[in-house]
């Protein structure tokens, strides 16, 4: 869509909700993405620049125009004439390198991480009403690359441009090269003014490495430590926080992801785990179930969802073979 057209539709949405003719939310921030994209940050309206909802839109209005619907139109009217009057931009050369997007949200994490990183992604919608195409999420459905962009170069861009960066730190995207280089790439920045905020799950704070560790950790077990989350995250983007019944249910589910990745085991279960660690195959444990209190260890792994049953042996579920990688690393 050309410049004036996703200026115009976008306009026209606006106009609508000032008259009080219906919202259409996701279309405001459709277009909105749309022609950020277009024009980038700068030739944005003041009006729809830093509010990513049609809500804090119409309060920026009434805020410097009053409440009168002819006022806030004219307002409305001025601040997207310039948009509305300029011929199409010329298309680029095909060698010319693509404007930054104009993307909200960047989530780096390791694709062992993808469940809980969906349920992220839930979350932000749900509390902030988010757009789809505002977030990046490369291991989730919906919120990948495009077919036939170049990744490495797309991953390059978006780490640096989104307004906030959200690192799901893990035992598995700390051994991830690709998250380590995005990590890199954001800390680069200049931290006072760019976000970059690590949420972390399945590991211990001492464990996180320096400098990542002295940023503030927030912990993605804890309901309270995520409520503050989405808030923050709501007020670098100038969203709107929709009530907690709103939400609550999303982020039970993240805490509960969070907190099934960092089991706690007992000295009986860490035996257990080693001994499976690397068994391909499994093994019978004879001589552990034989005795109660690794019986009881064995248990306690299953519902941990650590172990698995296949064939009468017992085998390490992927989350199994993190939780082993921990101990193995915290040995050495």
């Amino acid at each position: 869509m050309a410049k004036p057209d996703t200026a115009r539709e976008l306009y026209r949405i606006i106009a609508q909700h000032v008259r009080g003719d219906g919202s259409k939310k996701n279309a405001y921030a459709k277009q909105r993405l749309t022609l950020r994209k277009t024009v980038g940050d700068p030739q944005m309206p003041a009006c729809v620049r830093r509010y990513a909802t049609l809500g804090r839109c119409n309060d920026y209005l009434r805020e410097h125009a009053g409440k009168g619907v002819k006022k806030r139109l004219d307002l409305l009217k001025r601040e997207f004439e310039p948009l509305l009057t300029v011929a199409p931009a010329k298309k680029p050369a095909a060698a010319a390198a693509k404007p930054a997007p104009g993307l909200d949200v960047f989530i780096s994490h390791s694709s062992h991480d993808r469940k809980l990183a969906e349920a992220l992604i839930d979350l932000l919608r749900a509390a902030l009403g988010l757009a789809r195409e505002a977030i990046r999420c490369t291991s989730v459905s919906g919120y990948q690359l495009p077919g036939g962009a170049n990744v490495d170069a797309n991953i390059r861009r978006e780490t640096v441009s989104a307004r906030v960066f959200i690192a799901l730190v893990t035992p598995a995207s700390l051994r991830s090269t690709y998250v380590l280089f995005e990590l890199g790439a954001r800390w680069s920045m200049d931290l006072e003014n760019s976000v970059l905020i690590p949420l972390v799950a399945g590991i211990n704070a001492r464990d996180i490495p320096a400098p990542l560790s002295a940023l503030n950790l927030v912990d993605a077990s804890k309901q309270a430590a995520l409520h503050d989350f989405v808030e923050q995250v709501g007020k670098v983007l100038d969203a709107t926080l929709n009530k907690p019944t709103d939400y609550v249910g999303k982020l039970g589910t993240v805490t509960d992801l969070a907190g099934a990745a960092q089991p706690k085991l007992s000295k009986h279960e860490q035996r257990v785990v080693r001994a499976l660690f690397g068994e391909e195959k499994g093994r019978a444990l004879a001589r552990y179930v034989s005795d109660p209190k690794y019986k009881t260890a064995v248990g306690e792994l299953e519902k941990k969802k650590l172990v698995d049953q296949n064939g009468g042996r017992y085998v390490l579920t992927e989350t199994g073979n993190d939780a082993a990688r921990n101990l193995w690393q915290s040995s050495l």
